[in-house]
């Protein structure tokens, strides 16, 4: 599987002939910095590697996750594609079904006191025969996450960088052999601190974390 790392949350994966958005397209005007608009312009229009789309899939509806002028756009220019995207009417847990994959998702809440009401949930995306768990905003502490991963045993996961700053979330990453961090905010001033405290925890704890690889340019594009 392909994944590209489009900006801050934003991602695209690819295998052979199905293609998926994950918290896609979000926003460009946050404290996080969303997708530049050129690279906007590139999925709209179909370019590749971004040829192939089959289902948008967001873990919450927050502005660097989620922009819904943009979705709107892009659903025009694409055709009217599958997308997830929870709300109130949205079950705990559950599967999306769409052409080529499969996606499970988990309700896990949203990190951080002020955000408990947030519909959240953490997504787990199959496509052909490999699967990556995706936390979003995802708290680091939920014993949810341990859970999944033992029980489906996904090829990679995402996490946000509060995983990487605490010790009960580096464990979490020790369970899964390829691990990724995004949602770095690298150019926004207000919590630049966050991108500050991960790289010391790279710095800090090499051997934990040797399974772990930060993202923090845009875009970025892996195999795994």
């Amino acid at each position: 599987m392909k994944l590209i790392f489009l900006g801050n949350c934003a991602v695209y994966a690819r295998q052979g002939d199905c293609g998926v958005l994950i918290d896609a397209p979000n926003g460009l005007h946050t404290t996080f910095d969303g997708m530049s608009e050129s690279l906007f312009a590139q999925i709209a229009a179909s370019e590749p590697p971004y040829d192939v789309l089959n289902a948008a899939c967001f873990t919450h509806k927050h502005s660097d996750h989620y922009d819904k002028k943009r979705l709107k756009t892009l659903l025009a220019q694409r055709g009217d594609f599958p997308v997830f995207a929870p709300n109130g009417a949205t079950p705990e847990n559950g599967e999306f079904p769409f052409l080529g994959g499969r996606l499970q998702y988990f309700s896990i809440r949203h990190s951080g006191e002020d955000f408990g009401e947030v519909y959240h949930r953490v997504l787990l995306l199959t496509i052909g025969d490999q699967t990556i768990y995706v936390t979003g905003d995802a708290d680091w502490s939920n014993p949810l996450h341990t859970e999944i991963i033992s029980t489906y045993k996904p090829y990679a996961a995402i996490w946000n960088p509060n995983f990487v700053s605490r010790d009960e979330g580096r464990a979490l990453l020790s369970l899964c052999a390829r691990n990724f961090i995004y949602h770095m905010p690298v150019e926004s001033t207000v919590h630049i601190g966050i991108a500050r405290k991960a790289y010391r925890m790279f710095e800090r704890y090499p051997e934990q974390l040797r399974n772990v690889r930060l993202i923090d340019t845009y875009p970025t594009e892996v195999e795994i």
